[in-house]
């Protein structure tokens, strides 16, 4: 097994700088009153919020923002399939870009990590995920940072952690024991709210005198 630095792998950048890249407060609002503005064309995207990326690694699209562009955006900043979308506040929250999820703006407060050609063959999009999302990488991204509470994350920190790189085979098997414990998680979740629905109606009718 051999371990490497994140940035021998994988290409970090910052997101797009929304500020810069937004329309004018102006043309928002005539694009709000008028369909089209003669000489302002604008470009309309969804946007990745800090709120869009759960405690367990998904990207829920409901809370990605309107954002309106001045300018038609490159794949620089734009989510592509396999990206690792990384949050750049504590605390430090990642998700993988599926083929849906693609084209979504993704502004300065995450990283966009996505995996050099000849890393490809090597590591698993959704095994690096699932080692970014361990206590041990953040542990080393704080030890790196010297701290990172309520503070910015450099992606400078990001790309000199080190991982370990095990066989594919291996990464796929670890990849399926991650689902299966997800799966079991959920489970015992569904199975303590309906013994919590049941608790309170059984204290409801102790309370009514109906039992």
């Amino acid at each position: 097994m051999k371990k490497v630095k994140l940035k021998d792998i994988a290409n970090i950048q910052m997101g797009l700088v929304l500020s810069r890249a937004g329309a004018k407060q102006l043309e928002l609002i005539k694009q709000n009153l008028i369909e089209k503005v003669s000489g302002s064309e604008t470009f309309k995207y969804k946007a990745v919020t800090l709120r869009s990326i759960d405690d367990h690694g998904n990207l829920n699209e409901d809370q990605c923002d309107d954002f309106i562009s001045k300018d038609k955006l490159t794949d620089r900043y734009l989510t592509v399939k396999n990206d690792i979308l990384i949050r750049l506040f504590s605390p430090l929250k990642t998700c993988l870009i599926n083929d849906l999820q693609e084209n979504i703006v993704v502004p300065s407060q995450f990283g966009i990590l996505r995996l050099k050609d000849n890393a490809q063959n090597d590591i698993l999009p959704e095994y690096l995920q699932l080692v970014m999302q361990n206590k041990s990488f953040t542990n080393q991204v704080e030890k790196l940072e010297e701290g990172f509470q309520l503070r910015s994350i450099k992606t400078s920190s990001i790309e000199n952690v080190e991982i370990c790189i095990p066989t594919l085979q291996m990464q796929n098997k670890l990849i399926e024991i991650a689902k299966l414990m997800k799966q079991k998680e959920d489970l015992l979740s569904k199975l303590l709210e309906q013994q919590k629905i049941q608790n309170e109606i059984l204290q409801e009718k102790l309370i009514t005198g109906d039992l």
